[in-house]
């Protein structure tokens, strides 16, 4: 993602591409107004990126945590798609990590302070 990053903006002035892990980021304390994650947060070692994001967030910062969970059981579609994946796919079993680490993310302490939601749930 950070190549393609690179290789999308990096003709921007303003853009800029650090080596870091949402353990390490490598910033500076309270040097952020937010932080997004989307579909990624189930390879964070919680209690470490927590850690890391409370020291770099700014005071009344965010953290924005995105999963796109499909409805695996919605429709009959929705089922055979899951078992098309499941008998398919190479390594789905392993990757799909659906709603992984959301409750050890939020778990105190936690941002807990400000608004929590969970839209579509």
């Amino acid at each position: 993602m950070r190549q393609a990053g690179e290789k999308f903006l990096g003709h921007y002035p303003r853009f800029t591409s650090v080596a870091g892990t949402a353990e390490v980021t490598t910033l500076p304390d309270h040097s952020v107004h937010i932080i997004t994650a989307a579909q990624a947060a189930h390879w964070f070692d919680c209690e470490k990126a927590r850690s890391e994001f409370q020291r770099i967030l700014k005071p009344a910062g965010w953290l924005v945590l995105v999963w796109n969970d499909r409805r695996l059981n919605a429709t009959s579609f929705a089922r055979d798609y899951e078992s098309l994946l499941a008998s398919y796919g190479t390594d789905y079993l392993e990757v799909r990590h659906q709603g992984a680490n959301r409750a050890a993310l939020l778990a105190p302490p936690s941002f807990q302070a400000g608004e929590f939601e969970t839209p579509g749930i």
